[in-house]
């Protein structure tokens, strides 16, 4: 197995960018091994680890944009400054059955959308450290997500800039509130200020009983 290989299997988080590597011989290589199907060019100067048994010239395999998103903020910011939220946080909490063609991470600094070949990435500002979060475990690396309590408040706020339908934050809605502990729910929107999205959550919950 190339040492590359090695090196990248060895790593929490499968994503690597050639900087990664203190060799000059390193793009080169990553190149070669992507051609070859070990490894998977994510994005312009992403590479992500391919699972062995999907490995091959004509390996079609492609990770979920939620895996992408939360691999390349990783890769970017380290583990503990981003975290998936919105949409991406509720199809991994299962509160949303549907593949998604884009994905939302947080991230400590302004950036402009990533094209990947899962789908879209979209970074968004925010403090992670102040969020209410939870473990995520994606086929690239693990990571955090918001929680179903935070993320429930979250979309339940500035929706468009979720890349989502109205009808599918409305799925979301429904279903993460199924899932949300009402205390819970008081207390992060207490935690963050966000009484202003508890009674949004409130108000959109209501509407979608009538």
């Amino acid at each position: 197995m190339s040492t590359y290989l090695s090196e990248i299997a060895r790593r929490d988080n499968r994503v690597v960018r050639v900087g990664d590597f203190r060799v000059k011989d390193a793009g080169p290589e990553l190149r070669r091994l992507a051609a070859a199907g070990a490894l998977l060019r994510l994005a312009t100067g992403y590479y992500a680890l391919v699972p062995e048994a999907y490995r091959g010239p004509a390996s079609g395999w492609r990770p979920t944009v939620e895996a992408a998103a939360l691999g390349i903020a990783t890769a970017d910011y380290g583990t503990d400054r981003v975290a998936l939220l919105g949409p991406s946080a509720a199809r991994l909490h299962g509160c949303y059955p549907r593949a998604l063609s884009a994905a939302v991470v947080a991230v400590p600094n302004q950036r402009p959308r990533k094209p990947t070949v899962a789908g879209s990435v979209k970074f968004v500002v925010r403090d992670v450290s102040k969020l209410d979060l939870v473990r995520a475990s994606t086929e690239l690396t693990p990571g955090w997500m918001t929680s179903v309590e935070q993320t429930l408040l979250d979309l339940s706020g500035d929706w468009p800039r979720w890349l989502v339908t109205e009808s599918a934050r409305e799925e979301m809605i429904r279903l993460l509130a199924l899932r949300a502990s009402p205390e819970i729910l008081e207390e992060v929107a207490a935690a963050s200020r966000g009484r202003a999205a508890l009674e949004r959550v409130r108000r959109i919950l209501d509407d979608l009983r009538r």
